[in-house]
C-alpha cells in the first residue's frame, strides 16, 4: 500500500493508495450513505425559518444531534476500514516523512527498508526507523548524495548520510550487490576501479552486448566502441555563462551541443530501417540542457526521434533530474573548456559516477581535455578510454 499525497503519486500506482482502496472496500458504499445522511441532517438543521419557536429549537437540536452521531459512526467505520486495510497490506511504502502520517501513528513494524538512502538526509531517516525493530539501508554511497541547498548545514555535516555513517562503524555488516545487469563490462570498467575498487561484475547477457547494425544487404555489420571520448581540445570550443531559464547563471557549450547532434545524425544514419536504440543526452548544467533541448528537438531530422512518446526516444536531462533511468546510448556534455582549467560541477564525481553508468551499450562524452585533464578523476578517465575504448578529437566530426 502506498500512503502519501494522492496527487503526487504516479498512476500506475493509484490503485494501491490508501485513497483508492478506500474507494474500493466493501464498506466503501455504506460509509458514503452514513455521510451523505449526515450531511443531510446538518444541512436540515440549518435551514432558515421565519417563525422560530420551542418546536422548530427542538427539532434542529434534534437534527443536529443525529447529525453528529452519524459523523462519529462515521469516523468509527472509516478507520475500522483503514486498519483492515493497512493491517491486511504485505508492505506499506511511502517517504521518509511521509511515515509521520497520522494513519501509521498506531503501528509498529519488524521492517523498515530505506531505498536511495545515500541520498536521504538522515533525520528523515529517523522518522521511519523509530517505528521499527531492525532497518535496512539500500543505496550506493558513491552516487548521488542528497541536495544541500545550506553551505553551513552541509560543512556541518547534514550532508553525510546515515548510510555513510554506519559503512564506517559497522563495516562487518555490508553487503555489496557486486553483479550488474544494465551495461557492456568496458561502461562499467572505469567506475568499477575508480569507486568500487573492482569488485563489481557485469552479468553474462550484458558484460559483451555491443551496439551494432547490419548493412543493406543484411551481411555488412557495423560494431560501435562501448566507450568513445571525442576531445574538443584545440577546437576554440569555449563555454559560456549565462542565465537562461534560470534565476542563477549557468553555462552552456554551443559548440559541444553542435558536435552531438552531428554525431548523432551521423550514429543514426546506420539505423536506415528506423529501428533506433534508445537515446539519452545528458549535461551537469542546466543551461547545456536548454540548449540542448532546443538545438535538438527543433531539428527536422532529430527532433521526431528524440519526442517520440513510443518505442526508442531520447531524453535530454540534466544528471540528477536522469536518475533511475537508463538507455542504450548516452552521451554527456561536459561544457567546461578555459584557460584557468576550471572544471566547477564535474570536480563532483559522484554525480559523474551516475552519468557514466546510466548507458548499456554505448557511453560518449564529450569534453575539453585541456581543461578537464590537469584532474586526477579525469586525467584515469582519459587514459581508460584511450586504452580501453576509441579516443577521438572533435575535428573529425566537423564539416
Amino acid at each position: 500500500m502506498r500512503i502519501g499525497n494522492i496527487s503526487r503519486v504516479d498512476d500506475s500506482v493509484v490503485s494501491h493508495t490508501l485513497e483508492d482502496l478506500l474507494t474500493t472496500h466493501p464498506e466503501s458504499k455504506n460509509l458514503k450513505k452514513v455521510k451523505i445522511q449526515a450531511a443531510e441532517y446538518r444541512r436540515q438543521s440549518r435551514q432558515f425559518k421565519r417563525n422560530f419557536g420551542h418546536e422548530e429549537r427542538r427539532e434542529r437540536a434534534h437534527l443536529k444531534l443525529q447529525a453528529k452521531e452519524l459523523e462519529s459512526w462515521a469516523i468509527t467505520l472509516e478507520n475500522r476500514m483503514i486498519d483492515e486495510i493497512i493491517s491486511s497490506a504485505q508492505a506499506i511504502t511511502c517517504t521518509l516523512v511521509g511515515a509521520a502520517h497520522p494513519v501509521l501513528e498506531p503501528y509498529r513494524f519488524r521492517t523498515c527498508v530505506i531505498d536511495e538512502a545515500a541520498q536521504a538526509l538522515e533525520p528523515a531517516c529517523w522518522i521511519p526507523i523509530s517505528k521499527c525493530s531492525r532497518v535496512i539501508l539500500a543505496g550506493d554511497p558513491f552516487q548521488l548524495p542528497p541536495t544541500v541547498k545550506s553551505l553551513e548545514a552541509s560543512r556541518n555535516g547534514l550532508s553525510h548520510t546515515l548510510i555513510e555513517r554506519c559503512l564506517e562503524l559497522f563495516p562487518e555488516q555490508i553487503q555489496l550487490l557486486n553483479l550488474q545487469y544494465r551495461m557492456h563490462e568496458a561502461i562499467m570498467g572505469f567506475s568499477n576501479a575508480y569507486f568500487y575498487k573492482g569488485a563489481l561484475q557485469a552479468a553474462k547477457g550484458v558484460a559483451g552486448r555491443r551496439l551494432f547494425t547490419l548493412g543493406a544487404a543484411g551481411t555488412d555489420i557495423t560494431v560501435f566502441e562501448p566507450v568513445v571520448f571525442i576531445d574538443t581540445a584545440g577546437c576554440d570550443f569555449e563555454e559560456k555563462t549565462g542565465e537562461g531559464n534560470q534565476r542563477k547563471p549557468s553555462r552552456s557549450n554551443p559548440d559541444e551541443a553542435v558536435l552531438i547532434r552531428e554525431h548523432l545524425l551521423q550514429l543514426l544514419a546506420h539505423f536506415p530501417g528506423g529501428r533506433y536504440p534508445s537515446i539519452g543526452i545528458l549535461s551537469p548544467y542546466r543551461g547545456q540542457v536548454d540548449y540542448l533541448n532546443t538545438l535538438l528537438l527543433d531539428d527536422p531530422d532529430l527532433g521526431p526521434i528524440l519526442q517520440a512518446e513510443k518505442g526508442n526516444g531520447g531524453v535530454i536531462n540534466t544528471i540528477d533530474g536522469f536518475q533511475g533511468q537508463e538507455r542504450d546510448v548516452i552521451y554527456i556534455s561536459l561544457v567546461r573548456s578555459n584557460a584557468k582549467n576550471e572544471i566547477g560541477f564535474l570536480s563532483d564525481y559522484r554525480r559523474m559516477n551516475v552519468a557514466m553508468t546510466r548507458a548499456r551499450m554505448l557511453l560518449v562524452v564529450v569534453g575539453d581535455s585541456a581543461t578537464i585533464g590537469k584532474n586526477k578523476f579525469y586525467e584515469s578517465f582519459l587514459d581508460y578510454c584511450a586504452t580501453n575504448g576509441r579516443y577521438d578529437t572533435a575535428w573529425a566530426y566537423m564539416k
